[in-house]
């Protein structure tokens, strides 16, 4: 009885590898599903500030485009637009002359942009990058 049970499990096993070695058995739905989400790009309205300057005149125009973990991330961005935009507008009205000069002033802001997105959206890593389209200051 021992006997006939190896040689059923010995075939199963022998045949699957051949049907596998023919490309025959496809890949299971399983190993389908735990694809890695794929990142959305998502842009905020172009963004005019005053910045902080004892005159008062200066101001910078931005465009901001974002790079979300998910679609699930993007649909949450969707939905909190307006907050995100308010709260990098207050960034903004922060930052002097001084500091958005340079690229390396403009990857600070695009680090504090990326984690005023991961807070809005209470999803700590739904960032994986900041974009600036347009970056003017006057």
């Amino acid at each position: 009885m021992k006997w006939i049970l190896v040689i059923v499990v010995g075939l199963a096993v022998a045949g699957g590898g051949v049907l596998w070695g023919k490309g025959l058995l496809k890949p299971s739905v399983v190993h389908l599903l735990h694809r890695p989400p794929k990142p959305v790009l998502v842009t905020l309205p172009s963004i005019t500030s005053n910045i902080a300057t004892q005159s008062g005149e200066n101001f910078a125009e931005v465009t901001i485009t974002v790079k979300l973990a998910d679609k699930a991330d993007a649909k949450l961005f969707a939905q909190d637009t307006d907050e995100v935009q308010s709260a990098v507008i207050t960034e903004l009205r922060g930052e002097t002359m001084a500091d958005l000069q340079g690229s390396a002033a403009v990857a600070t802001l695009g680090k504090a942009v990326g984690q005023i997105v991961d807070r809005v959206l209470n999803q700590p890593d739904a960032v994986q990058g900041v974009y600036f389209t347009k970056f003017l200051v006057q």
